[in-house]
């Protein structure tokens, strides 16, 4: 999936009416290349992710007949979305518009109060959206922090799809739906991912895989873990299985050894599993296709805990308006109670003797096995990732290169990555096509674009330098005390340089900046000639705009006018 096109034709969070943003897809690129939105607090990046996760739950509640479009409530009613499939997948609309085999283009119009469309590509015809072929295979979302915008069309996914798992059952009918197709990321769900990967990655053929959470990452193996299921629900409420779920159940019972699982009086099912058993790993490879295939099982038993939340409270949740609202009728019980729970994940760390448990590690460490186990498991052409900050709690080692690392693991580049960040390493090296920079809506002039791409590739810039760049708008990488005292000091140097009478405690302010500065700007830092008489052609003119500790687009014009206006006085005194 390669998102072509975006536009909203009404106002939606910061974003306002017409907002259309245009990506330019590398469709020959043989790596998965993300798109990263970068740019200031509030100026949108975030927005866009929420705008598509809204527009997908629409589209695929739509198709799936989960809802009617008269009692749905979408935050956008009226959206345009272009986006290229890969062909492979079947029931594409009009195949024969495709790039060199590769992908379709496929082009949903929504219009407030009408029913969904897409064109071809000539635009000469109209057809109601046919199938769920349509859509991404998958939908993925993660947040480093809390995003209840973003999550809440996840949220409202997985209670349409507990609700059909539940009518099924209630109707006694042993029908195997189809997976969810959205998937959000928290923190019940990390320990998921971590587990799907090393149980189905650690047979010979797939070890190799796992290298890199060993390299990079520092860990070996994953030791034990526990998880409990509690048919007789904490409510007195007798909890019913989904048909797949129960298959998955009563294989893992059969196979695996008498000494894993432990009932109580009541029902509950206790497994404790050591995974450096082979006989307590095989059972698990055996029933499942794949890393993907163990996550779904366990995601779809994490959706069981959907009963501790009230049938009033879930309407609430699906229906409400504000998403905050939404959140606070969500109830979590103690672990105790509920229906199903991963607990006491241990791990073999490098350099540490016992194992540790999973909840130990640090932030960034959650973060990154998230992430890297995320895309290890995706197995998938057409998945849409959309990544709020992922690299938050990353420290520069792992920034730098954390796209190679995805690259590394994850060679589906008929998938798309698109995440915000606030992070110069994080995208340092990238192509300006993969790049959008998002502006502050109050430093945008009425009817230019709220965004932009850069004028030229990342790569070789340096972190310095982006920081400087209009993309970041810093006047200076330095901190901004160490810098005015920089300022001060060359203005002072060029005084002395050009036999300027030092007034009352100036030659003892500039001997004490020369000996604090001297690591940081050398002890005779005009050696240059040429930069010689460039400061000592600036220090007559107005410097207050060096002083600033933020470049906009005023100040950065000032300088480059102050530094022409120089560079022709160089040039009539003949040193340049």
């Amino acid at each position: 999936m390669k998102l072509k096109r975006l536009k909203i034709n009404q106002s939606y969070r910061s974003l306002e009416q017409g907002f259309e943003i245009n990506l330019e897809p590398n469709l020959r690129s043989e790596k998965l290349d993300p798109i990263c939105f970068v740019g200031p607090n509030g100026s949108g990046k975030s927005n866009v992710l929420e705008a598509l996760a809204d527009i997908f739950y629409y589209l695929d509640s739509f198709l799936l007949g989960y809802t009617a479009d008269d009692n749905y409530v979408i935050p956008i009613k009226d959206f345009e979305i272009d986006y290229y499939l890969p062909n492979s997948i079947p029931g594409v609309y009009n195949p024969q518009h495709r790039w060199e085999n590769e992908f379709c283009l496929v082009k949903i119009k929504k219009r407030a109060g009408f029913l969904p469309v897409i064109d071809s590509l000539d635009g000469e015809t109209s057809i109601p959206v046919p199938n769920k072929y349509l859509l991404p295979k998958k939908i993925w979302a993660y947040s480093s922090g809390e995003n209840e915008i973003l999550s809440l069309p996840f949220l409202r996914m997985d209670l349409n799809y507990f609700e059909q798992l539940e009518t099924n059952r209630d109707n006694q009918e042993n029908l195997i739906i189809e997976s969810n197709r959205l998937h959000y990321i928290d923190y019940d769900t990390c320990a998921s991912i971590l587990l799907s990967n090393f149980i189905m990655l650690s047979n010979e053929n797939e070890k190799h895989k796992l290298v890199i959470f060993k390299e990079r990452f520092g860990i070996n193996k994953l030791s034990s873990f526990k998880f409990t299921i509690r048919q007789n629900y904490w409510m007195k409420k007798e909890l019913k299985l989904p048909y797949e779920i129960d298959r998955f159940i009563d294989s893992l019972t059969v196979n695996l050894p008498d000494s894993c699982l432990q009932v109580s009086d009541n029902g509950d099912m206790m497994f404790t599993i050591n995974l450096e058993e082979t006989d307590q790993v095989e059972p698990f490879q055996n029933v499942a296709s794949g890393a993907s295939g163990l996550y779904q099982y366990f995601e779809s038993l994490t959706l069981l805990n959907t009963h501790t939340i009230a049938k009033h409270r879930r309407e609430k949740i699906k229906n409400g308006d504000d998403p905050f609202y939404a959140y606070s009728n969500l109830y979590r019980p103690p672990n105790e109670k509920m229906p199903f729970i991963i607990e006491e994940l241990m791990i073999n760390m490098e350099g540490i003797e016992e194992p540790i448990a999973y909840k130990t590690i640090s932030d960034g460490e959650h973060q990154a096995l998230t992430i890297l186990g995320l895309f290890n498991m995706i197995d998938e052409e057409g998945v849409l990732c959309l990544l709020d900050e992922p690299e938050t709690h990353l420290n520069p080692k792992w920034k730098y290169g954390f796209i190679d690392t995805l690259n590394d693991i994850q060679k589906n580049y008929k998938s798309q990555v698109i995440t915000t960040t606030h992070d110069p390493i994080f995208i340092s090296g990238l192509r300006k096509e993969d790049v959008i920079l998002f502006h502050s809506k109050t430093n945008t002039a009425e009817g230019q674009n709220r965004w932009s791409f850069p004028e030229k590739d990342l790569k070789g810039i340096g972190v310095d330098n982006l920081l400087t760049s209009p993309i970041f708008g810093l006047n200076s990488a330095i901190d901004f005390p160490t810098h005015e005292k920089m300022i001060d000091r060359r203005i002072l140097l060029s005084k002395q340089l050009r036999g300027i009478q030092f007034e009352e405690g100036e030659r003892e302010k500039l001997e004490g900046l020369t000996t604090e500065l001297s690591e940081i700007d050398g002890l005779n830092p005009i050696d240059d000639p040429i930069y010689r008489d460039f400061i000592e052609e600036l220090s007559k003119e107005d410097t207050s705009v060096y002083y600033e500790k933020y470049a906009d687009a005023e100040s950065e014009e000032k300088r480059k006018q102050t530094a022409s206006l120089i560079i022709e006085k160089l040039k009539e005194q003949g040193k340049l």
